[in-house]
């Protein structure tokens, strides 16, 4: 990690090798904090969720602050727009601007959770930009509704183990083979019993 602190604390130009060994142990910070509770699958796709980024805040030492804060009446729904700024120790920052309408999904309690969800999504991609994280992560997407439908219905320790074996017989690389472990544990029933057919029958990625 001495390379991202490096990065992160300079006020001078950083050399390119410091750089990209940066990159490499941000990926390592993954494969040794990330957890399951940290992304969710929706749609064979893995998303990352907000406390990964609240965890990369405090290893990292990156503050996060509210410079702006909106509420937007609409005819029919309303709008809260955070500008969030994410602070790294040597003094550099990004400013993301982020929101969320009333109307995107059903909520139980309307006026905090979109101003939650508004300041969350701000808040993780000022983090994610100022570390230079530039995929798609959970609190982005509108399908946060349905995630409770995909996951109550858990997979097998059948199918896990099948997978698992499926995977082993593919992959030779380990760490291929630790990031579809991974996935194999967000999957539901529905979608292991999928994969396994595509697996099989189509010999493609999950």
């Amino acid at each position: 990690m001495n390379n991202i602190v490096k990065v992160l604390n300079t006020k001078d130009s950083t050399d390119i090798n410091i750089i990209s060994k940066a990159f490499i142990e941000l990926k390592n910070l993954e494969q040794k904090f990330l957890d399951k509770n940290d992304y969710v699958n929706i749609k064979w796709k893995v998303y990352i969720k907000k406390s990964w980024f609240r965890k990369l805040g405090l290893i990292l030492w990156i503050s996060t602050e509210i410079v702006k804060h909106d509420r937007i009446e609409k005819d029919k729904y309303f709008i809260h727009e955070f500008t969030i700024r994410a602070t790294a120790s040597n003094g550099r920052f990004t400013e993301c601007s982020w929101a969320c309408a009333s109307n995107e999904r059903s909520y139980n309690h309307i006026e905090n959770d979109v101003i939650a969800t508004a300041q969350t999504r701000a808040s993780s991609r000022s983090i994610s930009d100022l570390l230079g994280i530039w995929e798609i992560f959970y609190e982005e997407t509108n399908t946060n509704n349905n995630t409770s439908n995909n996951i109550t219905n858990n997979i097998t320790n059948k199918q896990k183990n099948l997978l698992i074996k499926l995977v082993e017989s593919k992959y030779q690389d380990e760490q291929t083979r630790n990031n579809l472990y991974k996935k194999i544990d967000t999957l539901n029933k529905q979608e292991a019993t999928n994969t396994i057919k595509q697996l099989i029958e189509e010999w493609v990625e999950i």
